[in-house]
């Protein structure tokens, strides 16, 4: 092989590869000779490109007359672009479309693939389509490739790519040999966007009664669409038209399909139906679920989950709402003369009252003897008030004050005083923190003094004192200051983003107003609801927090979010409210937001008996405040209109009373893990090994022990091992210090006679973040027709 290689390229607009020689005037004639001298005296290799034809024969004649070997080479469009490349060039390429359509001019990748087709196809239309078979895995992204408007685009530029499609979608068919992606790779040559709309056609109605696939996609390619799997598309985006036509066909099936969902089986098996890609679905199913057919599970409310995860228009609160359509356990009733004592209020108040009464509301359900309950926790806290409010850890007033020493310890503060935070929404604040790297360490419940309500409570909270000196905020935390800790007000969240930071110790107080104004709005009139707009909230609050954070000098460990509210509200049915027709009436609750009524002692005389029959006559225990305030006892409401909107506050029900407050930092706290164990398992004496049945539905329970102060909440379970269906999932949540049971149906494939152990594995919740466990035992996996029963596998 030469060591110089000389090789004419003419006019073409092309720049020579790095290290080659580019000839085009007289005096680089000159010096690269000298260069070829030089070159050939060296032994080394010397590439050259000639523009013109004169050079080139006077390099040929020059060799010749000193007599140096050279590789002479009159280059064309096709060898260019095949040498400078590096790659198989087809031969359909002709040297007029490489200059007509200027590949010459393209920057190459340095890497890139062995073939002139898979090269193009790689750069200007998607990866995906390089591969030289298609695969199942990679349909929805060529099909999203195929009908690329950018792609078309492309191709109007470099025509040429349409005859690299074609090649590519002929190799593919000829890989295939036969079936559905043979069918498929010549679609897409042919038709690409008839295949994109059959295959969302399919992606949509695939679960379908066959009938409404009949109903859009003609008869002779129904035999094809149904060939394609459905796992296949289960990335596809969707074909604007195809999309609408498969939804006048859902609404159709729902038309007539809804009415008729009268249990749980029933719903089941139109879940099973709906490709859980669309918005409308989702409406639908929440439209069943509303109807009140039939008892709603957790089982039921999962699968939704399961099926609409991902759905785009579909949110995690929309998700995780759906908890609305479960009927919770009925809360326990006080007995006749039993008295609760103050835990045991809290503990039935969040755990059994909040979650029924949720479901009250959403559901539109009066429960007299519940509203029983509720009177009798307003009778109770209010004959209780003055001993709750002087125990330190119970009393919100003195909430900041109990955090002291926490503060102390931390470098840098921020004190999240929430305006109107029930305990009904604060998973949506703690999910929000969680999301941005804050977590929970710290849980308690305290009780709002009365009425509940800011100008009440907020001033108290702050100040920890029962007699205050300042209604202004700002004064009041000026008075906190002690102990080398600056206590700085800020009013919203634009102060929260201007605020400067050092390394000294501060303790910022964020008053955040807008959970208060979304709560006494109708959001729902809007076709919102208020876990999602209150999680559009504190989303944006948590992402400002996080970024004060981000900004801060100091270590984050030495960070601390505190999370407290003023008060909780409440919102009243339609049979819990009490009529009172008095013109006092009026005068009293001019306040559309507030349910209480303050009557200065000029005044009081003044208010019928019969008034103060519906409620409490209130006044402050700790301080000089000679005011009354009537208290509505209960959810009553004495207010003659429907003024009402939304969320409610200033009555001493439960939700209105008994608030959350937590404490947040940036680094995970430290859990325990729960313990799990199988009970009622059946296992062989000889060899203690468990013993399961293939093919017949197994019910596997597993006892779960929570050590945590906190609870559990089991979000779902998979079996890792052996091959199962799973036919059904009963989940549970687990209280603090408690254990419970979850059960799993499941059902051995035949293969698992090949296995030797059974490992299952757990998903839970606690404290807003997700963990998992597995459980394992050793197992044998028996036919159902071997020999050796006896009456114990009867049981």
């Amino acid at each position: 092989m030469n060591s110089i290689a000389i090789k004419y390229i003419g006019e073409l607009a092309y720049d020579a590869p790095g290290g080659t020689l580019l000839l085009r005037t007289e005096q680089e004639y000159v010096s690269i000779c000298k260069k070829i001298l030089e070159s050939s005296s060296a032994g080394s290799i010397l590439n050259v490109w000639v523009k013109k034809k004169a050079h080139y024969i006077w390099l040929k004649s020059f060799l010749k007359l000193v007599d140096i070997n050279a590789e002479f080479q009159e280059m064309t469009p096709r060898t260019i672009l095949k040498t400078a490349w590096g790659v198989i060039i087809p031969d359909w390429l002709d040297d007029g479309t490489v200059v007509s359509q200027q590949l010459l001019n393209i920057e190459l990748p340095s890497e890139h693939p062995a073939t002139f087709v898979d090269t193009m196809l790689g750069m200007f239309l998607g990866p995906e389509l390089q591969a030289e078979t298609l695969k199942e895995g990679k349909l929805s992204e060529v099909i999203q490739t195929a009908n690329n408007p950018e792609g078309v685009d492309q191709v109007e530029r470099y025509p040429v790519l349409s005859r690299c499609l074609e090649e590519k979608y002929d190799s593919w068919s000829v890989a295939a040999g036969s079936g559905w992606i043979e069918e498929v790779s010549s679609g897409l040559k042919d038709n690409p966007e008839t295949i994109w709309k059959e295959l969302t056609l399919k992606s949509i109605l695939g679960n379908y009664p066959e009938k409404l696939l009949e109903f859009v996609v003609p008869p002779h390619r129904i035999t094809f669409v149904n060939k394609v799997p459905g796992n296949a598309l289960a990335n596809l985006p969707f074909h604007s038209l195809a999309r609408e036509q498969a939804i006048d066909q859902i609404d159709i099936f729902f038309r007539d399909i809804s009415p008729t969902v009268k249990s749980a089986d029933e719903f089941r098996r139109v879940i099973k139906c709906v490709s859980g890609r669309l918005p409308k679905e989702f409406k639908y199913i929440e439209d069943i679920l509303n109807s009140g057919g039939f008892d709603v599970t957790a089982q039921e409310i999962e699968l939704v989950r399961d099926t609409f995860e991902g759905c785009p228009g579909i949110t995690t609160v929309q998700l995780s709402g759906l908890d609305r359509f479960i009927l919770p356990m009925r809360p326990a009733l006080p007995g006749d003369g039993e008295k609760w004592e103050t835990e045991r209020w809290i503990k039935w108040a969040v755990e059994e009252y909040v979650p029924f009464r949720r479901w009250q509301m959403n559901n539109d359900v009066y429960d007299p003897e519940v509203e029983g309950a509720v009177r009798a926790f307003s009778n109770w806290y209010i004959e209780e008030y003055g001993a709750i409010h002087q125990d330190a850890g119970k009393s919100l007033v003195h909430l900041l004050s109990d955090w002291r020493e926490s503060i102390s310890t931390d470098q840098l503060s921020l004190v999240l005083l929430v305006d109107c935070m029930p305990v009904e929404f604060w998973g949506l604040l703690q999910k929000a923190f969680a999301g941005v790297g804050l977590h929970r360490h710290r849980l308690e419940y305290r009780f709002a003094p009365l009425p509940t309500t800011t100008e009440i409570s907020k001033p108290l909270l702050l100040s920890g004192k029962w007699d205050r000196r300042h209604s202004n905020y700002a004064a009041i935390l000026k008075d906190k200051n002690s102990d080398g800790k600056e206590y700085i007000y800020l009013p919203n969240l634009k102060a929260l983003e201007a605020v400067k930071l050092s390394e000294n110790s501060n303790v910022f107080v964020l008053n955040y107003l807008p959970a208060d104004e979304t709560l006494h709005s109708d959001v729902e009139a809007k076709g919102s609801s208020y876990d999602e707009e209150l999680y559009r909230l504190f989303s944006r609050l948590a992402d400002s927090v996080k970024r004060l954070l981000e900004r801060w000098p100091g270590e984050a460990e030495t960070f601390s979010l505190y999370v407290l509210t003023d008060h909780g509200a409440t919102r009243i049915l339609a049979e819990e409210k009490s009529d009172f027709d008095s013109s006092i009436v009026n005068k009293l609750f001019m306040d559309q937001k507030r349910r209480y009524a303050p009557v200065v002692p000029t005044e009081a005389a003044g208010v019928p008996d019969n008034l103060w029959e519906f409620g409490y006559r209130f006044k402050q225990v700790f301080s000089s405040d000679e005011t009354e305030y009537f208290i509505p006892r209960g959810h009553n409401n004495v207010a003659r209109d429907n003024r009402y909107v939304g969320y409610v506050h200033g009555g001493a029900t439960p939700e209105e009373v008994i608030v959350p407050a937590a404490i947040f930092k940036p680094v995970k706290a430290d859990w325990h893990s729960p313990a799990l164990r199988f009970i009622n398992i059946r296992t062989d004496p000889a060899t203690g090994m468990a013993v399961f049945y293939i093919q017949r539905v197994i019910p596997l329970r597993i006892e779960i022990q929570n050590p945590n102060s906190v609870g559990i909440r089991i979000t779902k379970i998979e079996v890792l091992s052996p091959d199962t269906d799973v036919k059904e999932v009963t989940l549970t949540g687990i209280k603090p210090h408690s254990e419970g049971e979850v059960e799993i149906d499941c059902y051995f494939n035949n293969s698992a006679r090949e296995q030797d152990e059974l490992i299952v594995k757990l998903f839970f919740e606690i404290a807003g973040e997700e963990y998992s466990k597995e459980i394992m035992t050793g197992a044998e996996f028996r036919t159902a027709t071997r020999g050796g029963f006896n009456l114990k596998d009867l049981q």
